[in-house]
């Protein structure tokens, strides 16, 4: 069967890219013929359709303009900072990681994807945010678009920041969903949503970097001594980066720390860490990752791999309300005492002298796992 995987774009999103490689691969060893959709989004919608789009992803109007504040604080920060663009090597890095390990196609925009897609017999959309943007024009990632897909349609661990959908495309969502062969999200949140849009309940599985075995991109480690690896996207948790890293090298040794660090993201690495990579390439990331001691973490993909390698780690978040792909995991996954949201609940919790518990998560991690595989392999043996 040939199978067009359709995602977002991605530039230097370690996570983004690196789900992507493990999704084809794990169709190509079903003995599939692969191809990631090379779709590049055109012009953006409307400034009022983009205020709504990100408003509908919050529950409240006070949580909006907390955002709001927080992004104003963050903004001023990097003006402080002398923040700038992602650099032209990191951008370099990861271009070449993926010409390398992603089977693309033709570049298509909007006004031509539909005859790119008819030359497959699925389509499979995810993993990742690619249902965040519900309230764009034309929702390409819910297969709007002309003439109409007549193949199978699946969705694979979809993702949505969102927690309510725009009102003025509720019907036109809910329409595409239900044209869906097989339906899976990533999340319970975004089960939710797709739920009381629709009414059709979708299946719960992994990300596909659970379930893709990444053994020919781990190489030698980086750093032959002992290290805390940091990865920073967001904000700083409550109560402060220092004192979660004094507590780490308390309990394990004065280890240094190596920080990945992303223009306009981890804004405070320089306080904290004792060297830091703006340049990684994806599967330096990787190995860095892999192969130390501890991980600490606001990122989700940071989790997965960290459970994916059987690390000790910490993660955190910043807004419960914003944070519904961690707080799943910490659900899922038996995290209570791991994901946490300050230093005040990781001291409460002894989340770095307890840490992870891999006899009650690895048995978790399988059955997801079985699941996730039996969800692909049922889809695309569908008939239509």
């Amino acid at each position: 069967m040939k199978i067009g995987i359709l995602t977002l774009p991605y530039k230097s999103n370690y996570g983004g890219i690196l789900q992507c490689v493990a999704l084809q691969n794990v169709l190509a060893e079903e003995g599939h013929e692969v191809e990631v959709i090379r779709y590049v989004p055109g012009e953006c919608s409307g400034i009022l359709r983009r205020v709504v789009m990100v408003m509908s992803s919050f529950s409240s109007c006070r949580e909006f303009f907390c955002y709001i504040k927080d992004c104003y604080k963050t903004f001023c920060k990097k003006r402080r900072l002398q923040q700038q663009a992602p650099s032209s090597q990191l951008l370099s890095n990861c271009q070449e990681f993926i010409d390398e390990q992603i089977r693309y196609s033709r570049i298509v925009h909007e006004e031509n994807i539909a005859f790119l897609a008819s030359q497959y017999d699925a389509i499979v959309v995810g993993s990742d945010q690619v249902w965040t943007g519900l309230g764009q024009k034309q929702l390409i990632y819910l297969f709007d678009w002309s003439p109409a897909y007549e193949g199978l349609k699946i969705s694979y661990a979809a993702c949505s920041a969102n927690t309510h959908v725009p009102r003025f495309a509720a019907s036109r969502i809910r329409n595409r969903l239900k044209q869906f062969d097989a339906l899976s999200v990533r999340d319970e949140s975004t089960c939710r949503l797709v739920r009381q849009c629709s009414g059709v309940c979708p299946s719960v599985v992994a990300d596909p970097t659970l379930l893709y075995d990444f053994g020919t991109l781990l190489k030698a480690p980086f750093v032959k001594e002992p290290y805390i690896f940091c990865y920073i996207l967001g904000g700083e948790i409550q109560g402060g980066h220092k004192q979660v890293i004094g507590e780490i090298k308390k309990e394990y040794g004065d280890m240094p720390v190596v920080a990945v660090a992303l223009p306009d993201c981890t804004l405070e690495a320089g306080d904290f860490a004792d060297r830091i990579i703006t340049d990684a390439s994806p599967d330096m990331w990787l190995n860095l990752l892999a192969h130390s001691a501890f991980v600490y973490t606001d990122s989700f993909h940071g989790c997965i791999f960290s459970i994916k390698y059987q690390k000790k780690f910490l993660a955190y978040y910043t807004y419960a309300q914003r944070a519904s792909r961690l707080m799943d995991l910490k659900k899922r996954y038996a995290l209570n005492h791991i994901v946490v949201e300050s230093v005040a609940e990781m001291l409460t919790n002894e989340s770095i002298r307890k840490n992870a518990d891999y006899s009650v998560i690895n048995p978790l991690v399988k059955k997801y796992q079985t699941e996730s595989f039996d969800f692909l392999r049922t889809s695309l043996h569908t008939l239509k």
